[in-house]
């Protein structure tokens, strides 16, 4: 989706974040992506092609970057078990 605004030389990036869903069918949220375009007038324009509708309050910005690569959801995460630290003098 970002390469339409691109190409028509539109500055645009890519979004990572989280949506929030109905809460009345308990659903977790879940990570999502999206774009934002820049138009002079409004300044960053958020659109969600994969819902084609706007980003309102259910939209949570974990970060932004020119594509996946730049902000993927578990970037960073550690995975292992807990370690046990001996505190001296306790």
């Amino acid at each position: 989706m970002l390469g339409f605004p691109a190409a028509a030389r539109h500055p645009c990036r890519y979004v990572s974040g989280y949506l929030h869903v109905d809460r009345k069918k308990r659903e977790p949220s879940q990570s999502h992506a999206w774009i934002e375009f820049y138009a002079p007038s409004a300044g960053w324009v958020p659109f969600d092609p994969t819902h084609n509708g706007d980003v309102d309050e259910r939209y949570v910005v974990v970060g932004h970057g020119r594509h996946y690569d730049d902000v993927p959801p578990n970037k960073g995460i550690y995975r292992g078990g807990p370690k046990k630290r001996s505190v001296p003098g306790s």
